[in-house]
């Protein structure tokens, strides 16, 4: 697999990066974006939010790491992280095959 940073951004709270990756001959643009979860009960509706509003569901659930996935979407899908407290929104877009 090869990679190439497009851009990684950072403040307090936040960090944005982005690649391009190339696996199996196809090559997706990959797009994480990480936010710091302040309090338990932000956590909640952050939760809430996406599997109420967005129709995420509860793709697995190991030791610290709780990964929610949609079947309308599939490029995305959400990790949160138990420890450190945080959330990531993770996009993998198709964009083509190698030729």
């Amino acid at each position: 697999m090869s990679e190439m940073n497009l851009y990684d951004e950072s403040t307090q709270f936040t960090n944005a990066r982005s690649s391009i990756v190339v696996e199996d001959n196809k090559i997706f643009q990959v797009t994480q974006r990480t936010r710091v979860i302040q309090s338990r009960e932000q956590l909640d509706r952050i939760v809430e939010n996406l599997t109420l509003q967005m129709g995420f569901m509860l793709d697995s659930d190991q030791n610290k790491f709780i990964v929610l996935k949609s079947p309308l979407d599939s490029e995305t899908t959400y990790v949160i992280d138990h420890l450190v407290p945080n959330i990531t929104k993770v996009t993998k877009r198709f964009l083509g095959n190698v030729e």
